[in-house]
């Protein structure tokens, strides 16, 4: 943060940092414990927000969060209007895939769904969406999740976006695409990812020339070798396992297509990465990556049975592998698309109107956020 502030030279930005003391925190290493540690955090930043509030007297706060929405915002008891969020989480995979996904993954969702549902009993996350004076959903279905718990005014906003630097690292040393036509697909290697729906297009779809990168580790990898192995695709699916970035970064350059069948990302950067380097995407038209994909940039695939879901992945394979014209098309709307939409610099352009809209309705002039 000081490194950022001291080489841009950003005028009247002044960052007041606030820790939990020692004997508070002591138990808190790495994730473990991360959770409570937030929610007693938040109860002491707020009481300090309010002590600096009644020198500085700020007109808007702006609380950025974990990403779930059933976690609350402390801003409530601070007397300012307030944004909150992005926040996601209010995705869920259809019920009907949920047998798709093998015991492990069927009792993840479930204790998840609940989890879920005893976050939004929390008198806090209520009193938290109804104070919002704006509530930022990554989802269409956060976005339907935060109305019921009662918040009046919600706007719907990735969370994700590359800036100039990541672009020109994914864009640079671009290639030729040429050899087999190359599906791949990234990330942690979980049930609800729908990495299974993937391979089984893969399976439909294949013609000559054609193979299918799955980069990524996870509990789910020896389910998933089990079934290209029973398929007879050994010689065509390649698990790569986790790899550093930059490698990763090579991979996207020298494949064709991003195939992306998540169940209930709230967001995710492969697709926003994937499209930088001049990718379609064939993802599910459900949560983050609904927001990333259009009809120009890739397909965006409805999720109704798991049948009829891989059938129209398969298709959508197939269409991008048998049509180059469309596919050229698709590969230069991808690179335009990030530029202009999923950019960092245009993320700050939106946020800052969230900014003036929350300013304006609470009549004030000369802010301090």
């Amino acid at each position: 943060i000081e490194d950022a502030v001291h080489n841009k030279e950003i005028p009247h930005i002044n960052f007041i940092y606030y820790d939990l003391p020692r004997w508070l925190s002591f138990w808190k290493k790495g994730h473990k414990g991360v959770r409570l540690y937030y929610y007693l955090w938040q109860l002491g930043a707020a009481r300090y927000i309010k002590k600096v509030h009644r020198v500085q007297q700020f007109d808007l706060g702006h609380h950025v969060t974990f990403g779930k929405y059933w976690a609350p915002s402390l801003l409530a008891f601070c007397n300012i209007p307030y944004i909150w969020g992005p926040v996601g989480g209010g995705e869920s995979a259809p019920f009907n895939f949920w047998f798709t996904m093998g015991l492990k993954g069927f009792v993840f969702e479930t204790v998840r769904v609940f989890t879920r549902f005893l976050g939004e009993l929390d008198p806090l996350v209520r009193l938290t969406a109804r104070s919002a004076s704006l509530a930022i959903a990554t989802t269409k279905e956060t976005s339907s999740r935060l109305e019921k718990i009662g918040a009046k005014s919600i706007k719907i906003v990735s969370a994700m976006a590359l800036n100039e630097q990541d672009m020109g690292l994914i864009a640079k040393s671009q290639q030729d695409r040429v050899g087999d036509f190359t599906i791949i697909s990234i990330g942690n290697l979980l049930a609800w990812k729908g990495f299974q729906l993937g391979i089984s297009a893969f399976f439909n779809a294949r013609a000559e020339g054609m193979k299918y990168l799955i980069i990524g580790e996870g509990p789910e990898r020896r389910r998933l070798q089990t079934m290209v192995k029973r398929m007879g695709l050994d010689d065509a699916i390649h698990f790569l396992g986790s790899m550093p970035r930059e490698y990763v970064l090579e991979s996207l350059k020298k494949a064709h297509v991003l195939m992306h069948p998540s169940l209930h990302d709230s967001g995710g950067w492969v697709s926003l990465e994937a499209m930088a380097a001049g990718l379609p995407v064939i993802c599910l038209d459900i949560g983050g990556p609904a927001l990333q994909v259009d009809d120009k940039t890739g397909f965006k695939i409805k999720p109704r049975s798991a049948q009829e879901t891989i059938m129209d992945l398969t298709s959508a394979l197939e269409t991008l592998h048998q049509n180059p014209a469309l596919y050229a098309s698709f590969c230069k709307q991808a690179k335009e698309n990030i530029k202009t939409s999923h950019s960092w610099e245009r993320k700050g352009e939106v946020f800052n109107r969230f900014y003036i809209q929350v300013i304006n309705s609470s009549n004030h002039n000369d802010c301090v956020i």
